[in-house]
C-alpha cells in the first residue's frame, strides 16, 4: 500500500478528531442564533455521518491492503511451486 493512502487516512481521521472540539468550542454562538439548536444538532448529525463514512473507508483500506499481501503471496506460491 502507497504511503499516501496512510497519510490522506491520517489526515481525514485528525480533521474528523479536531471537528467536535471546534463545534463545542463554537456551541454558544451556535445556540444563540435564532434557528441555533435545529443547526448545531444538524452539525453534530454531519459529524456524526463523516466519521462513520471514514469508518468505512479505512476498514476498506486496510481490507484491500491486506487482499494485495494476501494476492501477492499468493502469486509467489504458485511461481515458487511451478518452477
Amino acid at each position: 500500500m502507497d504511503s499516501s493512502v496512510w497519510v490522506t487516512n491520517g489526515l481525514m481521521w485528525l480533521a474528523i478528531a479536531m471537528s467536535p472540539i471546534a463545534l463545542w468550542a463554537s456551541r454558544r454562538k451556535i445556540l444563540a442564533r435564532a434557528n441555533g439548536r435545529t443547526e448545531f444538532q444538524a452539525l453534530v448529525g454531519l459529524n456524526v455521518a463523516v466519521a462513520i463514512a471514514a469508518l468505512i473507508l479505512t476498514l476498506f483500506t486496510l481490507g484491500y491492503a491486506e487482499g494485495k499481501a494476501r494476492a501477492l503471496a499468493d502469486n509467489r506460491a504458485d511461481a515458487a511451486a511451478a518452477s
